[in-house]
């Protein structure tokens, strides 16, 4: 385990050395003034600088294209959540020019509900995914099984029941 700041670059280059992968599973607080995106920037320097080039990155279902695979109950709830999903889509913007092997990882509501293994994959912005939770313990069973290989490498993938 290493404790850091994701805002101090020497810090995040002194825990990505020696590794293969790079998990962030980042979120946002109130009051902090758009970390997301300077995080993924020290991020993904560090991880050019270190020779580590495989990238997984939480971010929300929701932003980007992915707004697209929601129900009109979202549209609701979207203009709450405006500053997080901007942010979001910043964070997902570095990763996209990073030049790594990135995979972004998009899961709706996270619940603390059980490991089930019965999720849905989405990647077609057209594919609706009105049940749009999952658990913490399915978006972990789903970065576990992704840490190598190439499948949706390059992509978002949106996770939900």
């Amino acid at each position: 385990m290493f404790a850091g700041d994701v805002l101090d670059a020497a810090a995040v280059s002194e825990a990505v050395v020696g590794h293969d992968v790079v998990v962030s599973a980042l979120g946002t607080r109130e009051g902090d003034d758009w970390i997301l995106p300077q995080a993924a920037a020290h991020i993904c320097a560090a991880m050019r600088r270190h020779d580590v080039r495989r990238l997984i990155a939480v971010s929300a279902l929701g932003v980007g294209e992915s707004r697209a695979q929601l129900g009109p109950t979202f549209a609701i709830l979207a203009v709450d959540l405006r500053q997080t999903l901007a942010e979001k889509e910043a964070q997902e913007q570095v990763i996209r020019e990073s030049g790594l092997d990135w995979l972004i990882v998009r899961p709706g509501a996270l619940t603390d509900g059980p490991h089930t293994g019965a999720y849905r994959c989405v990647t077609d912005p057209a594919v609706a995914l009105p049940r749009a939770l999952i658990s913490r313990a399915d978006v972990a069973d789903f970065i576990l099984k992704h840490l190598a290989g190439h499948e949706y490498l390059g992509q978002a993938v949106s996770l939900a029941y």
